[in-house]
């Protein structure tokens, strides 16, 4: 792979709704970024998306109606997403799993479905998804007041998000990605990885925290009190039935030891898919990976995009630059 001009960080923000405060409509989507670099991803709607989302389901997401029972587990890829859905899954189920049904039978990942999958699944659904919040389904008066469905958003420093994804996406043969973390390190902030930009995924978000149906809740935050955020989501969720005990069987079965061997958690049947020698699912789960990966140049390159993007937009989370503490919301 070329080598790459740290110039290239001007880019960092990705087309969008047109409509949001979160998107920048200067920034061409393309420029700077040859498309050889890029992982094999399915694109739509000026976005990138992973091989395993069909254009077609995206499409027809449009037509998803909600429910006023569902509750939708939301990030950008990498950031906590399976372990929010166990948290879920264990708090709605008094802190236990479904024998040996694998978290994506419970939990089932939405943009991997046509609507009319998704129509035929019976109440109450619970689901997972990556997209940005202009494409989740969503009620029509969804606003500051509304009490339903529910969404829960899980954000992880994007740094420790970029380390994550790079390691994720060289693992799978279906991304045919052979690039090295420079390469994929300006995929990233260019806002060119699946998903899109990190800085418009989590503004949208961001911006809608105080919506009572909206929780915002940080993988630092669960990082730090675990058993701190699992009763935030069961208040969240109204569980009003849940004790003591079932907390603590939450939070221990919650850990990252236990989820790591935990087959109904852990992707391991994923591992058919995998490339020799990569690593697994569960990798490290730290907080500050990211600086074992990121050159000082690349970290300034980062703050600088960073800086930028909040400062532009005004209400962002001011803790993911270098020397910032914990997100809460």
């Amino acid at each position: 792979m070329a080598e790459r001009s740290s110039s290239d960080s001007s880019l960092a923000l990705s087309e969008s709704d047109p409509t949001s405060p979160c998107t920048d409509a200067s920034v061409s989507p393309t420029a700077g970024l040859e498309q050889e670099w890029l992982p094999n991803y399915n694109t739509y709607d000026g976005k990138n998306f992973p091989p395993l989302v069909r254009p077609e389901n995206l499409d027809s997401l449009k037509r998803c109606k909600t429910r006023s029972d569902d509750v939708f587990v939301c990030t950008y890829s990498k950031s906590g997403t399976t372990w929010m859905q166990h948290i879920v899954r264990l708090l709605k189920n008094n802190g236990q799993t479904e024998s040996d049904q694998a978290i994506v039978n419970v939990i089932p990942f939405l943009e991997e479905y046509h609507v009319d999958n998704i129509d035929l699944w019976t109440s109450p659904r619970t689901m997972k998804c990556h997209l940005p919040h202009h494409m989740v389904p969503q009620p029509s008066s969804m606003d500051e007041t509304a009490s339903s469905p529910k969404y829960i958003y899980a954000m992880r420093d994007p740094r420790d998000v970029a380390v994550s994804l790079f390691y994720h996406t060289r693992a799978f043969e279906k991304y045919e990605f052979t690039g090295d973390w420079n390469d994929f390190f300006h995929i990233f902030l260019n806002g060119k990885a699946e998903y899109g930009s990190w800085f418009e995924h989590v503004c949208g978000w961001w911006q809608r925290r105080h919506y009572r149906n909206v929780l915002v809740v940080s993988y630092e935050e669960m990082q730090q009190d675990l058993r701190q955020v699992v009763c935030k989501v069961a208040s969240f969720l109204n569980l009003a039935n849940v004790t003591d005990s079932v907390i603590d069987q939450v939070v221990a079965k919650s850990s990252f030891s236990a989820m790591r061997v935990d087959k109904t958690a852990n992707y391991s049947w994923d591992d058919q898919y995998r490339r020799p020698g990569h690593v697994p699912f569960f990798r490290k789960g730290q907080v500050g990976d990211w600086t074992n990966h990121f050159t000082a140049e690349q970290a300034r390159e980062f703050d600088a995009v960073y800086r930028r993007f909040a400062e532009r937009v005004g209400d962002f989370p001011e803790c993911y630059c270098s020397g910032a503490g914990v997100a809460t919301s």
